[in-house]
């Protein structure tokens, strides 16, 4: 588990913020897709709101500020649509599917509001608005963190399909999609760019951490990272957008760098697949994994 300082921050790298490469691939597999949010969020008392700590009782309403989700289902021709899909959905060729990661995902939110009934009618009606995305197994875990957050099925509903179209990660889901590569290719040279010892050290012992990246991206941090540090990563990436995923998975390997290091063969496997294991996490070491990502890593 990484164990963040709360030490002084190195300077950034100089030079520009990308070198041609990965300007290039950043610009072709994201800048038209994955626009970022509305500038009118991006303010610098936003961000240094968020950087100081989202107060939890005002978790959901800086969530469907920030998504845009409220005004979205405002002016909405169809503002029941979640009820509408809960009623006259069909039970869908995922259904299965559905039920086995449910199950196995609603033990972790120890909350109420997060049970398998709720889960599962979210999970359907999502399936049933978006088929172009199908089911993917990470669908229960953004249902579940959402859900634990808000309270609430329909704002849960709203702003998770605002996730899909605000930060875009419905294009990750779609069939065919070539953005899991893209994203791969474009980690490997922010990493070898910003964190070269660490790339060449994970390039010596032939371990290649795609798997885990997808696995970030697929539930912005929500799957495996402690409760109160992945809900501060979700108010900076929807403050920001797609680059703030990219900010924080550059901010967990630069804070876990020196801990990476001195492991080798299985062992920096195993470290790796355990950066931010569940576990608890202090307010300043959250702190510091977002001024790190805000900061250090801010030209992204």
């Amino acid at each position: 588990m990484v164990s963040p300082a709360t030490h002084c921050l190195p300077r950034r790298p100089p030079g520009k913020r990308c070198s041609k490469t990965s300007a290039s691939v950043y610009n072709r597999c994201f800048c038209s897709a994955l626009p970022r949010p509305s500038a009118s969020h991006a303010t610098v008392q936003a961000e240094g709101c968020v950087l100081r700590g989202v107060p939890y009782s005002m978790r959901k309403d800086v969530w469907l500020l920030l998504s845009g989700c409220a005004k979205v289902r405002q002016q909405s021709p169809t503002p029941n649509l979640y009820q509408d899909l809960v009623e006259h959905c069909t039970p869908c060729v995922h259904a299965d599917a559905i039920l086995l990661d449910v199950n196995r995902c609603v033990a972790f939110f120890d909350k109420p509001c997060v049970n398998k009934e709720s889960v599962t009618r979210l999970l359907q009606a999502i399936v049933a608005y978006r088929p172009d995305m199908g089911y993917h197994q990470s669908f229960s875990i953004l249902v579940c963190h959402t859900l634990y957050h808000t309270g609430s099925e329909e704002d849960t509903f709203w702003l998770l399909l605002q996730l899909f179209d605000h930060c875009n990660l419905g294009v990750w889901f779609a069939e065919q999609s070539d953005l899991p590569a893209a994203v791969n290719t474009l980690c490997t040279l922010l990493l070898c760019k910003y964190l070269p010892l660490l790339a060449a050290h994970l390039k010596s012992q032939h371990l290649s951490i795609d798997g885990v990246i997808v696995r970030w991206f697929t539930t912005v941090f929500s799957y495996s990272f402690p409760m109160e540090l992945s809900a501060r990563i979700w108010d900076w990436v929807l403050l920001k957008g797609i680059p703030a995923i990219f900010q924080v998975a550059l901010a967990v390997l630069f804070l876990a760098q020196d801990q990476l290091l001195q492991v080798r063969d299985t062992e920096l496997l195993l470290a790796v697949n355990n950066l931010c294991t569940r576990g608890g996490w202090s307010q300043e070491q959250c702190d510091a994994l977002l001024l790190v990502a805000a900061k250090y890593f801010a030209l992204l």
